[in-house]
Parts: C-alpha cells; structure tokens; sequence
C-alpha cells in the first residue's frame, strides 16, 4: 500500500515538474517572440557588414534608429560569450567596457535594456539577470566570470583608468580625452574598439582623426586605420516607410541629413572647408625647391606661454603663390629660447625674413616688469611689427579662405603648407566654427562668429600675416587676372629690383617708398630680396 502510494505521488510530482516545464519553455517562447535574444539576431545588410570588418577597431556612422546600437551591443554578448562568428574570440575570462553620453539616457534607457534582451540566460549567474547585474556598480558579469562594466562620459577622468580591457564600446562620441584613456586599456590584450554614433555634434575630433583620413587613405590607395560602415535610416529595412517620410520630413534639411543620413555637417564644423591635405601639403621642402634669393620671407608668429608659441616661415614666389615653408612650434619656453630657435631656422634657411609680424596682443606691457613680449623678443635681435593687424579675427580668416582656393594659371591652391609642417597642417584640418555648447541655447540663437579657440596657434600666426596679403579678385579665381610677374609686384610691394641688402634696409628705415632699379632698369627677377 505504501509502496502504491509513493509511486503515485511521484508520478504526481513529475506530472508538477513537466508542466512547469512547459509553462517555462512557453514563456521563454514568448519572450523570445517578443524580445528575442542573440540566437534569434537577423542582422541587416549594413549590420551584417559591420560585424564582418576584420580591422581591429571601426566606426559605425549611422541616422537614427538605423539598428547600429544594437549591432553594437551583439557585438559585445558575441565577444563576452566567445561566439562570434566572423572575428577571432578571445580567451578566457572577457573583460569589456561600453562608454555611453550619461547614465540615465544613454545606459539606463538605451545599451542596458538591448544587453538584458540579447544576452542569452545560459551564460548567466544562476541563468538570473539579477544576481549577473549589480546597478551599483553598472558591471554584468557573466558566470564563467566575463564582464562588461557600463560607464558614463559624465564621470571624472581617473575612473576610465584602471585594469586592461578586451574591448571598448563608445555608444555616440566622447571627448578626446576618454577615448586616448580607455585606448590605454586596450593595449596589454591588443584588444579592439568600435564607436556608434549618429554626428549631431558635427565635425568633431572623430571626423578629424577617424572619418576623414579613412577617406584620404583610400585616396592615396592605401589601408585604412580603421574600418567604416556608413548608413542612412531608409537602410534599416525593419523600419515602416511611412513612419520614416512622416517624422524626418519635419526635419530641416541639415537635420536630416545628420539624423536620417548619418552625415557629417559643419554644425560645428570645419572652419576652413576648401583645406585638403592631399591638395594644399602634397609637397616634401626638398620637392618645393626653395629659392631664398628669388622669393621673398614673411616671419609670423603667435606667442604662448602655458600654450605653444608658433612660428611659421611663409615664402612669397614670383607667381604670387604663398607657401608655409617651415614651422616652429614648442611650449614652456622663454623668449630667448624662441629668438634663438628663430635665428637657427633663418640661418639654416639661408634668409633673412622681409617682414616679422605676429598676435598685436605681444604689445601688451606687463603690469609688473613694464616690458612687453615684442621688446623682450628686440632683446634678442627680433624685431616685430604688429602695427596694422585689425583686431576682428574675421578679417585674417576670410583672406585664409581666399587663398586656399585654386589658381587656374598654376593649378595649385594660392596658398600651400609643406609636409614637413605637420603643427600647421593638423590645426587647418582641426580648425572649427564657433558654436554654442548648450544645445537648447543653440537652438535659440543664431551661432555665434569666428572660430573657436583651441588648438590654433599655428592657424593665428597664419592669420595675422594674411591681414597684409590682398584680396584676390573674381579675375584672379577665374584665371584672367594679368601677368603673374606683376601681380607678384604688387603682392610684394615691390616693382624693381634692389642694387644691394644694405641699400633695402635703409630705405626701409627711412620709409621710402619707391624702388632702386637695377642697372638693367627693368628687371622683375627679384634676385637678392631676402
């Protein structure tokens, strides 16, 4: 009898235990209908392109809603679980970091919710979100012991200090200064990267540092640092059309382009848009073939002292064209130690530069000393004018702009920088448009002029030389203007040629303004202007 009875109630017990199965599969059946996990992900075309980049760090620029977060975070369940099918794997315990805007937006609402669904239960503690995620510590750690902790932009920079990492997700961009931390982390695993962004912000550091010299390094037939996949919202084919026509054609054309296109603009863009490397510094100084004795040297400079002080040697050619022949540029030094820099360049240079001039603030006279930074670098045998420079920065940007346009009679821009200036050439790339940093101000107000101040030494000193260059004319664009023998005349003050050096520096001293001719009376070879 109690044999039966036990038998009974252990056939009524596995009866229990099955359908509480079955409930559970139905459930996870369910679930998996409605939010399904990494075993069910379908990727779309561009999805499917960026998983199977075999760089080792990319860039996913995409419009909004476009699917990249969610590649983004497969990306890293497949790493954390060792799964992925296209990359290598890594060994072991997996350590991962994503990077988000904030935590309550960015975390919270967006890239926690998609790791919770994609992760499958298997790989959990317990097969429990709960006991794998600790919202104090905004890490998931996985049973074998895997993590990946999510953190904000918002916090100090020490906290993206620390212990090496797998791989690092940047959910939209971060500042410079986060990104070169969390690289850091990456180097004792030779681990991997990759940020998703959709570029309202514009031109920032990405578009400088990533987006643009992937491009130039296909110009040039070269790999690519990175790999990039770029894709508009219409691309998303699990997104209803007409939902896509009704919100994004609300948009202003500049939104829509960003938020539907994946496009960068200069919302806070390039100030110099017509500077390209592979146009205006495509030459080496031993390809330009300096001639000190038919060109004449402008010497402008932007002093600095917690900042860099920057020297730039430009040379004016009988054509008209100007050129950033050398830069000098170096922080935490004195003024003697620039004056000598200075005089070691000219020297190396053969010449002795036609005009000094720089930032007009240098006439500034200390409050203490009553010396200024002109009269400390006329200590040392460098004699700056700075008289004339208008004190409107618009003035010296605008005749930059001018100058870089092309001249048709030469096929180069008017302006160029050697290779060898690469201070130079990375803050003309890397210089930006003013803008509001609130972004509700910005929507309130028109953006405010010029450009912003940073990393622009090397761009000022090329600004107030160009305050004394003319402007070109629609003749000059169009390849009608005359004689370029002339018009270089006129570009450098100058109509005949001078007997000698000394008989120059006394005219300029005495302020005259007309010409020596040579003994042949009509000469314009310009030979021994310095």
């Amino acid at each position: 009898m109690g044999y039966r009875a036990s038998r009974a109630s252990t056939a009524k017990n596995e009866a229990v235990d099955f359908a509480g199965l079955v409930q559970d599969i139905e459930e996870q059946l369910r679930v998996q209908a409605r939010q399904p996990n990494v075993y069910a992900y379908k990727p779309h075309e561009k999805q499917e392109e960026f998983h199977r980049l075999q760089n080792l760090n990319r860039l996913f620029v995409a419009g909004n809603r476009s699917g990249k977060s969610v590649a983004s975070v497969v990306e890293g369940v497949w790493y954390l679980t060792k799964s992925h099918p296209y990359r290598p794997n890594f060994e072991g315990q997996v350590r991962g970091r994503v990077v988000c805007v904030d935590f309550l937006n960015g975390v919270d609402k967006i890239i926690l919710p998609l790791y919770k669904q994609y992760m499958p239960k298997d790989f959990l503690i317990d097969g429990s979100w709960e006991r794998s995620y600790s919202a104090q510590q905004h890490t998931l750690t996985l049973k074998d012991g895997s993590f990946v902790e999510f953190m904000s932009q918002d916090q100090d920079l020490d906290k993206f200090a620390g212990t090496s990492r797998h791989f690092v997700h940047f959910d939209e961009e971060c500042p410079k200064v986060i990104f070169d931390e969390c690289q850091m982390r990456l180097l004792d695993t030779n681990g991997c990267w990759w940020i998703s962004e959709t570029p309202v912000a514009g031109m920032e550091w990405i578009y400088d540092d990533l987006y643009q010299p992937y491009f130039e390094a296909l110009e040039k037939k070269e790999k690519p640092a990175i790999g990039l996949v770029q894709m508009s919202t219409s691309e998303n084919p699990y997104l209803p059309k007409e939902a896509i026509e009704r919100i994004f054609g609300m948009m202003d054309q500049e939104n829509k382009a960003v938020r539907f296109g994946g496009e960068y603009l200069a919302i806070s863009g390039a100030l110099y848009k017509d500077f390209k490397e592979i146009t205006h510094a495509n030459q080496t100084f031993a390809e330009f073939g300096f001639d000190p004795q038919h060109m004449r040297i402008y010497l402008t400079g932007d002093h600095g002292i917690n900042n860099p002080t920057a020297w730039l040697w430009v040379a004016a050619d009988i054509k008209g064209g100007l050129t950033v022949i050398r830069e000098y540029y170096q922080a935490n030094a004195t003024v003697a130690d620039h004056a000598q820099a200075i005089k070691e360049i000219n020297a190396e240079l053969d010449c002795v530069p036609y005009m000094v001039t720089g930032d007009p603030a240098m006439k500034q006279r200390s409050g203490i000393t009553g010396e200024s930074i002109i009269s400390e670098y006329a200590k040392h045998e460098i004699y700056i004018n700075v008289d004339g420079i208008p004190r409107q920065k618009e003035v010296g940007i605008n005749k930059i702009m001018q100058y870089l346009k092309m001249n048709p009679k030469t096929g180069k821009p008017f302006l160029t920088i050697l290779q060898e200036c690469h201070n130079t050439i990375r803050e003309l790339k890397g210089a930006k448009q003013n803008r509001f940093v609130n972004k509700k101000v910005a929507a309130m107000k028109n953006q405010p002029e010029g450009a912003r101040e940073k990393d622009d030494h090397t761009t000022d000193a090329l600004r107030y030389l160009m305050t004394f260059m003319p402007d070109l004319t629609p003749q000059d664009y169009a390849g009608e203007s005359d004689d370029k023998v002339e018009y270089a005349a006129a570009l450098l003050d100058v109509s005949h040629q001078w007997r000698t050096a000394l008989e120059r520096r006394n005219s300029r001293a005495l302020n005259l303004n007309s010409w020596s001719p040579s003994s042949s009376g009509t000469s314009y070879d310009f030979t021994g202007i310095e």
